[in-house]
């Protein structure tokens, strides 16, 4: 037989069914002697390290790591809006590429958790895909216009001083401009 005094109820432990790992120094509030702090008047205990080695107290609260803020996407939507309205020249297209990066970037570190503006992010991606998509249209429209008149240009040149086909290379280069248009 065993001259050990059974554990006492779960009732009336000193803090309630917590396991032991969670009881202060001693396993008593306040320590043994109604001394405060623990370990022989040691604060912070454990030699100085706060919160003690052991990943600090079970159930504490753990500060969650800071996120960025929205900067990324933020420049990102403002590049896709100066590239939109920018997009009828060549150097829309080329910010627009700019714009487009961030903005990818920006939506992965939100969707990561690492910063804000997911949706601002998004935003800026779909204007500056418009944009390059206005900028290609226009400089093909632009290409194709040029590569018209260059045709014009060179028909007149061999019309030389035939003012007839000089007159039908006008008809050609309007006709093939029209119909383009349409």
């Amino acid at each position: 037989m065993s001259n050990q005094a059974p554990p006492p109820p779960p009732g009336d432990q000193p803090y309630g069914n917590q396991p032991p790992g969670n009881q202060p120094p001693g396993g008593q509030y306040p320590p043994q002697g109604g001394q405060y702090p623990p370990q022989g008047g040691q604060y912070p205990p454990q030699g100085g390290q706060y919160p003690p080695q052991g990943g600090g107290y079970q159930g504490g609260y753990q500060e969650q790591p800071r996120k960025g803020g929205a900067g990324l996407a933020i420049a990102s939507l403002v590049i896709g809006i100066l590239a939109f309205f920018g997009s009828f020249i060549v150097l829309g297209g080329l910010l627009a590429l700019i714009g487009l990066v961030l903005g990818f970037v920006a939506a992965g570190r939100a969707k990561k958790g690492r910063a804000t503006g997911r949706g601002i992010a998004i935003t800026g991606i779909i204007l500056n895909l418009l944009a390059i998509v206005i900028s290609v249209l226009i400089g093909v429209f632009i290409g194709s216009i040029f590569d018209k008149a260059q045709n014009y240009a060179e028909c007149v040149t061999n019309a030389g001083d035939d003012q007839a086909a000089v007159d039908q290379c006008e008809r050609d280069f309007r006709d093939e401009v029209e119909n383009q248009t349409n």
